[in-house]
């Protein structure tokens, strides 16, 4: 019998047109589900061929001419038979199609609606440029040699918005009745997005500080001229130490005094490490480096990591033949397994006495992870409406040194502060085990099992627990141990090089986002395991990677000899792809323009109305108008642009309708008075904002409450403390509290 996918039974039609919804129903595809790809002849497809290879596979296409009656009876007919519909047109573009949601749920009241837009209550075109631009957020990455805005070639919005969207339409789905699930481009930036843009009533020197968009990153140019990125700290290697013994101390120092200036150089002798690695070739640095624990990878092409020994060893890599012959795309990101290999998914019966306030209302979740990639994706199910422990060492989880960072994944949970090394916490999270529905973390394994809580000992105990486990590397191969940082997923997957611009030094995007795109692939993994749950009545260990997700994000298919078939790469002045998909500056501003997918004339409408005959003119033309002139000429031309604003941190933070739609969100917190963050990634149309209760704790703040909820006494509960196997701050005097 063929193996059934834990999505087997619903079937899901794609009205997407660009990118986050065709991922968003890939997604869906490839985790077991029917999807059908419906193309109506009156769209022009925006997605490059290597694209929409990649995300429109797994599906079955339809193409309709909704001019005719035949093709709208077609369209009805489809949608009657779907549990789940996922679309990105705007409200006006669907009512000029019929295709309002009004439309598509008459008599159909079981249907789940996912909508992805470009931002909340704006008609801005569902695309990144246009939308990252008018946020602000292409200001928030510095530009190689100048000022002002970045092009971001990495499409921020649509990678995180395609998973919100997946599962935010299954967690619907699994309430048991239909209904409109929102989210867009916006709120999947902002999730990485979360790390920088914040505001507190009492602010703390890490926080003031953040991550200046000036800090360069840990890039180190080798002997043979090829790059790596290395994270703290090289010094544990006994090569680096001696080369940098090595030199000249005057040659030593003066290599430091260049970064003398910068508030964060990440380890010690950061001017120095750039002559330590040119005295070797990469692989000969990164073999080393791996021997000595160091967090290491190399800068590769666009491409490369399809070819790559640890994702083959994990099947990140699939083979596929299409029309142009065999090959190589990503599979996706995570790993959930159908248990049941004879039943099929259906709807579940809805209870008149359910609580449907929040889709994981009831869920119990303990959180054993540390830095991004762990805690953003129990963040994620708090905000959904899961009980959340954090289970953290005596000493807080290592990311609370950055606070930035720290509270940007945390929000919704309570802190447990326990020494999982001693014996006696045993006890403890053996009863954390029986309480939880799901252990999630991102420790490395070796470490986690010597524990007691790795996933197969967990599951002999209790056979229901949803176990995932984010790792860097994934669970075989040579580097299954190696740690990992988004840092160097971004360098492996080549977006450290397209990133920078043609001609340039490779650089590190700020966002943070290989963390982020596994975090939520881990949460997309525990939906779906959710379901396998309900279906069987059996748990399961699920996982994502860094190195999956990174791969993930690919835009185009290779051929077996690692060739990418199609990619638009970023011009050196890091302003765009092409004349009609960049940025211009303007006088006293920045302009954003995308032209229409199939718009073959705009440019030449475009030259003439500035009256010029080239893109260089257009450019120095543009240089001279102010940013209102510059966007009357685009428009007038019936070209999409809007301005590309800068510093708009404070802006978004205190726009009164951004709290009222939730996308902003305060709480009240001990140690920082007031806290602001971005907040809101999805939006039910009959349920509350989607955003944790809870404010990040402090390290140990729950500690006495959860033990005692767990059922333990005082008076053990004391002892613990005293003995030093627990944390409670209210126990050593409100000194202690704030630690």
């Amino acid at each position: 019998m063929d193996k059934r996918g834990i999505l087997d039974g619903l079937t899901i039609i794609d009205l997407g047109t660009g990118h986050a919804g065709c991922v968003a129903a890939l997604l869906l595809a490839e985790a077991g589900a029917d999807v059908l790809r419906i193309q109506p002849r009156q769209w022009q497809c925006p997605l490059q061929p290597g694209q929409a290879a990649l995300w429109n596979r797994s599906k079955r296409l339809l193409e309709l001419d909704l001019d005719q009656i035949e093709g709208r009876d077609q369209l009805n007919k489809q949608l009657d038979n779907a549990h789940l519909l996922i679309s990105d047109l705007l409200p006006l573009q669907a009512s000029q199609l019929g295709l309002s949601n009004e439309y598509l749920r008459r008599g159909r009241e079981q249907l789940v609606l996912v909508n992805i837009c470009g931002a909340p209550g704006s008609d801005l075109p569902v695309d990144d440029l246009l939308v990252m631009a008018h946020a602000g957020i292409l200001d928030e990455q510095a530009a190689v040699g100048r000022e002002g805005p970045v092009y971001l070639r990495f499409p921020l919005g649509s990678w995180h918005a395609a998973f919100l969207a997946a599962i935010g339409g299954l967690l619907r789905l699994r309430q048991g009745h239909g209904g409109v699930v929102q989210t867009s481009l916006l709120q999947g930036a902002l999730i990485p997005l979360m790390m920088h843009w914040h505001e507190t009533e009492n602010t703390s020197p890490a926080l003031q500080l953040g991550m200046p968009k000036s800090v360069p990153p840990t890039l180190f140019q080798c002997a043979d001229g090829k790059w790596l990125h290395v994270m703290p700290d090289p010094n544990r290697a006994p090569e680096v130490r001696q080369a940098l013994d090595a030199l000249d101390p005057q040659q030593r120092s003066a290599a430091n005094a260049e970064f003398a200036h910068q508030p964060i150089t990440w380890f010690k002798d950061r001017g120095a490490m750039a002559l330590v690695f040119r005295t070797r070739p990469r692989d000969e640095w990164l073999a080393l480096l791996q021997v000595a624990d160091v967090p290491a990878d190399k800068v590769a092409a666009m491409g490369e990591l399809y070819l790559d020994e640890q994702a083959c060893a994990n099947g990140y890599v699939k083979e596929i033949d299409t029309a142009h012959g065999l090959t190589l795309q990503p599979a996706i990101p995570l790993v959930a397994e159908a248990l049941d290999a004879i039943s099929r998914w259906h709807p579940p019966a809805r209870s008149a006495h359910q609580d449907f306030s929040k889709p994981l209302l009831g869920l119990n979740v303990v959180d054993l992870g540390a830095f991004v990639a762990g805690p953003l994706a129990p963040m994620l199910l708090a905000d959904l409406g899961a009980e959340v422990i954090k289970v953290e060492p005596l000493n807080g989880d290592p990311m609370r040194v950055a606070e930035w960072p720290f509270n940007a994944c945390q929000r919704g949970k309570r802190s447990l502060a326990l020494n999982l090394k001693s014996p006696s916490a045993q006890v403890i999270t053996q009863r954390l085990v029986e309480w939880a529905d799901v252990i999630h973390h991102n420790q490395r394994m070796p470490a986690i099992e010597r524990l007691g809580l790795g996933g197969e000992a967990l599951l002999a105990c209790k056979p229901d627990l949803i176990y995932c486990h984010v790792s860097a590397y994934g669970a075989k191969g040579p580097r299954r141990d190696w740690p990992g940082y988004d840092q160097l997923f971004q360098a492996a997957s080549g977006w450290e090089s397209e990133s920078a611009g043609q001609g340039n030094e490779p650089t590190w995007l700020r966002f943070g986002m290989m963390d982020h795109l596994a975090g939520l692939a881990s949460v997309l993994a525990v939906t779906l395991a959710l379901f396998e749950r309900d279906r069987c009545g059996k748990g399961q260990a699920v996982s994502s990677s860094l190195l999956a997700a990174s791969l993930f994000t690919m835009e185009s298919p290779a051929d077996p000899e690692g060739r990418l078939q199609d990619f638009a790469h970023l011009d050196s002045g890091q302003l765009g792809v092409a004349p009609l998909r960049r940025l211009y500056p303007c006088r006293h501003g920045w302009i954003a323009v995308a032209q229409r997918p199939g718009d073959e004339h705009g440019l030449a409408r475009v030259l003439t109305l500035a009256g010029v005959s080239n893109v260089q003119q257009l450019t120095a033309t543009m240089a001279g108008l102010s940013v209102p002139e510059a966007l009357l000429l685009f428009d007038d031309a019936d070209v999409p642009a809007v301005e590309a604003r800068t510093d708009q941190k404070q802006a978004f933070l205190d726009n009164p309708g951004n709290r009222r739609s939730g996308l902003v969100v305060d709480f009240p917190h001990s140690r920082y008075g007031r806290l602001t963050l971005p907040g809101g990634f999805w939006h039910f149309d009959d349920q509350p904002s989607t955003v944790g209760p809870l404010p990040p704790p402090l390290l140990g703040e729950h500690s006495r409450i959860i033990l005692e909820e767990l059922g333990f006494d005082e008076l053990q509960i004391n002892q613990w403390v005293a003995q030093a196997l627990v944390y409670d701050p209210g126990s050593l005097g409100s000194a202690e509290l704030n630690r």
